[in-house]
């Protein structure tokens, strides 16, 4: 039996876009300063999310007349990270802000993000 190539099922492109996590981030479409490394974000953000075994789950298949497509959650979640990892730049030991109440660091792990690619505590349970 031939191995099944399971990339064939998934959408061309995405999910993340630059696009859309221009629009996380308040960044105007016309403001092209920082493209080449948000490109780099979504780029690296769609190789990891593509792998994920929720993701793949939320695909709408493709029929004769539409393309395959990514479902909206896994789409805004794979923006919002993108934006993360972007933004994570800025703060290279985790400090996202100081002020007179202390450090804010970042969050290991964002909640919202974890429920829209079901992953951790969010994911179904499958056998493997």
């Amino acid at each position: 039996m031939m191995p099944v190539d399971l990339d064939t099922t998934l959408p061309a492109d995405g999910p993340a876009t630059l696009a859309g996590t221009k629009a996380q981030l308040d960044i105007p479409a016309s403001d092209t300063a920082d493209d080449a490394r948000i490109d780099r974000a979504v780029e690296a953000v769609n190789v990891v999310v593509r792998s994920m075994p929720g993701p793949r789950r939320q695909v709408r298949p493709a029929t004769e007349t539409d393309p395959a497509a990514w479902s909206a959650a896994t789409v805004l979640g794979a923006d919002m990270l993108a934006a993360r990892v972007f933004k994570r730049h800025a703060s290279p030991g985790g400090v996202e802000a100081t002020s007179n109440g202390g450090v804010v660091y970042t969050l290991r792990t964002d909640p919202e993000v974890a429920a829209l690619l079901m992953t951790g505590d969010y994911e179904s349970p499958q056998v493997r």
